[in-house]
């Protein structure tokens, strides 16, 4: 199942590995990958660790602080950025940091970069929030007449509706 090329398959062998963690030991280093250290993976995985890794060898501890270590995230430009690569390795480190002070330590590290503790993993795929509506609060064609003076004092004076259904700042952007 962990081989399929249905991601879902794949999550499910997670979830069962972890669950029966002594059946499959032997087949960790098949999980010990990056590529499951992504959004995709955060529920299953994360859950793994939280459950599993006081059961690791000293060496797969070791990996897989290495591989939550060389998490890299970069901006829309192609620029790395330290504090999305932080709150990644926070976010993965949140599962772990119980179990010594080292860990806790990594994870102090990368959340004070990040400057926030990540989510729990349970809940962050079904929570979803937006402020403002998709609707602009002036039309491109009011924006357009606009002389630039007057867009600038425009947006630096721009104060967001608190209702969820008025026009708001995503639609103005």
């Amino acid at each position: 199942m962990l081989r399929s090329k249905y991601q879902t398959i794949q999550r499910l062998a997670i979830y069962e590995i972890g669950r029966n963690f002594y059946l499959f030991a032997d087949i960790l280093e098949e999980i010990l990958d990056g590529r499951y250290l992504d959004n995709n993976y955060r529920h299953e995985v994360w859950h793994f660790l939280k459950k599993n890794y006081h059961s690791f060898s000293d060496l797969q501890r070791r990996t897989i602080i290495a591989i939550i270590s060389n998490i890299i995230r970069y901006d829309d430009k192609g620029v790395y950025h330290i504090g999305a690569s932080s709150y990644a390795k926070a976010t993965w480190l949140s599962a772990i940091r119980d179990y010594s002070e080292k860990e806790e330590q990594l994870y102090a590290e990368s959340t004070g970069i990040a400057k926030i503790e990540p989510d729990p993993p349970d809940f962050s795929i079904y929570k979803w929030s937006r402020k403002g509506g998709r609707k602009s609060p002036k039309t491109l064609e009011e924006l357009q007449a606009l002389s630039i003076e007057d867009i600038i004092d425009y947006l630096s004076n721009y104060k967001e509706s608190e209702r969820f259904d008025e026009p708001g700042l995503e639609g103005l952007v």
